[in-house]
């Protein structure tokens, strides 16, 4: 499946790709070290309410000094959500946002199939892509990140760390970034 949009971040090694799937868009992240996608975000479809991520249904993309924005926002039920995507010193900084109405108090988050074999230490999770670096991510602001491994599939879990009573507007905002391990002595 080709992607709409992809944001390279050249130096950085840092690739997100976004691809419509069916009535939202997808995205996976990868990096040029890796040469391999390291992990794909799960959507749900039309018929859940709360999907294991939020459901973006319309992409644009911005030219800035700094390099591609890609903004997306979408519906479901009574909730409206909206997300950026940009790399920035090299790192990919994910926003994401959901205006939620009375009443909605459940699911929240954003949720990737992990691939090949991450490991996860304190708050963050990571790959490693060369000998001497590993890709991380890491919840930035508002969120929790949560790693499970079953014998079918690895997910990555980035859930709003605090609920606000409703209606509100929960952000949530997490970064992919190339972390150089220590040398040893």
């Amino acid at each position: 499946m080709s992607p709409d949009v992809v944001l390279d971040g050249g130096s950085s090694g840092i690739r997100v790709a976004l691809f419509r799937q069916r009535d939202r868009f997808a995205h996976s992240i990868s990096c040029l070290a890796a040469e391999e996608v390291l992990c794909r975000s799960i959507e749900g479809d039309d018929n859940q309410r709360w999907p294991p991520s939020p459901p973006l249904q319309q992409l644009s993309v911005e030219e800035r000094p700094e390099g591609r924005v890609a903004l997306l926002v979408g519906m479901a039920g009574r909730s409206h959500w909206s997300a950026s995507y940009h790399l920035q010193d090299q790192s990919l900084i994910v926003d994401v946002a959901c205006r939620c109405s009375r009443g909605d108090d459940s699911w929240l988050g954003t949720t990737y199939e992990a691939y090949g074999s991450p490991s996860f230490w304190g708050c963050c999770c990571g790959w490693q892509i060369r000998p001497d670096a590993v890709l991380a991510v890491r919840p930035i602001a508002g969120c929790s990140l949560q790693y499970t491994r079953s014998t079918t599939r690895s997910l990555l879990t980035i859930r709003p760390a605090n609920r606000p009573p409703l209606p509100a507007t929960v952000q949530w905002t997490y970064q992919f970034s190339i972390v150089r391990l220590p040398t040893k002595y």
